[in-house]
C-alpha cells in the first residue's frame, strides 16, 4: 500500500516541520545584491582599463615591442624610448620630427660623448634605445603635448632604401 503524502504533508506542518520553502531574509539579499554588483564592477573595470597598448596596434612581425606604449597618458620628460626588432632587422628612431643618430652598441668597452647623445642600436637584443638628455639631438620630450617617434626599420640584408615605418604617439606630463 502507497503512504498517504497529504497526511505526512499534514504531519510535519503541524508538527513545525517547514515544508522545503524558506523566507527570502533581507538582509541576506541586500549583501548577495551588493556582492554581485561588486563583482560586475570588478569586471567593468578590467573590461574597460585603458592601458595605453589599444591605441596603435603594432601587426608588423618584424616589431616586438616599443616603449612607451602607444597612446600612453603620462610619460616623463625624459623617459627612454625603446623599439624591440626581429632577428634581423635594424632601423632608427625620429622623435618629433627629428632623425637621431644611430651608434652600434658592439660592448667594445669604449665610449665616446657623441654617442651617449645617439640612439643605441644593440645587435645582440635586436634594440634601439634612446634616451633625450642634455645635449642631445631631443633634450627632452614636449610636456603637456603628444608626441610622437616614427621608427623607420629594414632587414640587415637590405639598404635603407627598402624601409618600413612605424609611427605612435604619447602624451608627455
Amino acid at each position: 500500500m502507497a503512504p498517504d503524502v497529504r497526511r505526512n504533508d499534514r504531519v510535519r506542518h503541524h508538527a513545525g516541520v517547514s515544508s522545503g520553502r524558506r523566507r527570502i531574509q533581507p538582509r541576506r539579499l541586500f549583501v548577495s545584491l551588493l556582492v554581485v554588483a561588486g563583482l560586475f564592477l570588478i569586471a567593468y573595470g578590467f573590461a574597460s582599463a585603458t592601458t595605453g597598448d589599444k591605441a596603435v596596434e603594432i601587426t608588423d612581425p618584424a616589431i616586438e615591442r616599443v616603449d612607451p606604449l602607444p597612446g600612453a597618458e603620462q610619460v616623463g620628460v625624459h623617459q627612454t624610448i625603446t623599439a624591440d626588432l626581429a632577428p634581423g632587422y635594424r632601423g632608427i628612431l625620429i622623435v618629433n620630427g627629428q632623425e637621431i643618430g644611430v651608434t652600434d652598441d658592439f660592448n667594445t668597452g669604449t665610449t665616446s660623448s657623441a654617442a651617449a647623445y645617439d640612439t643605441r642600436y644593440d645587435p645582440a637584443l635586436n634594440t634601439l634605445t634612446y634616451t633625450p638628455q642634455e645635449g642631445a639631438t631631443v633634450p627632452n620630450l614636449q610636456p603637456g603635448a603628444r608626441n610622437t617617434v616614427t621608427l623607420l626599420f629594414w632587414q640587415i640584408t637590405q639598404s635603407r632604401d627598402y624601409a618600413r615605418t612605424f609611427s605612435w604617439s604619447f602624451k608627455v606630463t
